[in-house]
């Protein structure tokens, strides 16, 4: 299928092959910057991806002059990763869809909001459950030393660095997705006859299907700052050691976080590091940098309410 041998964000990939549902990708990251940004490349396979995980490598050194050359080799393992399967299903009832003009524009009229949904919730899926979760399990964050509030939300934010590498960490999409001319396969449930629904109640249905997935296999491109709340902000060290530990390059890295994390940083730190930026015009939410990397936030982030992670 791909004419596009190489990452490319969702928008690219979706004037290249969403030629007949152009919008459903502008309404998918229209409040997901952090999604927006991810550059995809094509699975092994429809519904998995297989890719090959450097374990050592030998390089080619200097040598004196009719000495032997050094041996370079490199060895590896294969790693199987399943995609996810983004979509979900809208329903609705027979008389209702008869009042609002019917279940073909009502369906079309509800589109932009379910899709936007749709974007903040695979967001919020990629920050926690694979960029946090990968740092965590590679020991790849630090503690700022705040601690979590006995009641109500914890009062507590993560900052996460990720440097994007090609076949190393990115986004996966199947490479039989866009087949139809949409990200996103949209198809009429029970062949767009009525049906019931779990409550019994007769009504039309879609469904919406596309299969993507997140590839982590270094640990050098990520590291994170946790425990994070308005008293206990990271330290300007701190956030210079997680640049390294990522091995941070303008171009290619991005910090994510919280607007009022965000916020926070730049009223404690704006005169000493932080500098205003128009950056990247597609990006709304990028305002500062910090050491030239850009600070990207997104409301997809628990406003005060994540998990504290322990260090024992």
């Amino acid at each position: 299928m791909a004419n596009i041998d190489h990452p490319a964000t969702l928008q690219e990939l979706s004037v290249e092959y969403a030629k007949k549902q152009p919008h459903q990708i502008e309404y998918l990251t229209e409040e997901s910057p952090i999604l927006a940004r991810i550059k995809f490349e094509a699975a092994s396979h429809p519904l998995w991806d297989i890719s090959e995980v450097v374990t050592d490598i030998k390089g080619a050194g200097f040598v004196q002059m009719n000495a032997p050359l050094p041996k370079v080799s490199v060895d590896s393992k294969l790693e199987k990763e399943d995609l996810n399967i983004m979509g979900g299903e809208i329903f609705v009832p027979e008389d209702k869809a008869q009042a609002l003009g019917g279940e073909a524009k009502y369906f079309a009229d509800k589109m932009p909001k379910i899709l936007r949904l749709s974007g903040n919730d695979t967001e919020k899926h990629i920050l926690y459950e694979n960029y946090l979760q990968y740092m965590i399990d590679n020991e790849k964050v630090v503690s700022a030393g705040g601690g979590a509030a006995s009641t109500g939300k914890t009062g507590l934010y993560s900052m996460l660095i990720v440097r994007s590498v090609p076949g190393e960490n990115g986004g996966l999409y199947s490479p039989t997705g866009f087949k139809n001319g949409a990200m996103l396969d949209v198809k009429p449930i029970n062949n767009g006859a009525l049906y019931h629904d779990d409550r019994g109640v007769l009504g039309f249905g879609v469904r919406l299907k596309g299969y993507f997935g997140m590839r982590l296999k270094n640990p050098k491109t990520v590291a994170g700052i946790v425990n994070i709340s308005k008293s206990k902000l990271p330290t300007i060290t701190q956030i210079n050691e997680a640049l390294v530990d990522a091995q941070a390059r303008p171009g290619n890295t991005a910090i994510y976080l919280h607007p009022r994390l965000k916020g926070w940083l730049e009223t404690e730190y704006k005169k000493e590091i932080l500098r205003t930026t128009n950056g990247d015009k597609a990006l709304n939410f990028l305002v500062s940098t910090w050491n030239e990397i850009p600070l990207i936030s997104s409301y997809n982030f628990n406003d005060g309410d994540d998990k504290a992670v322990s260090f024992e």
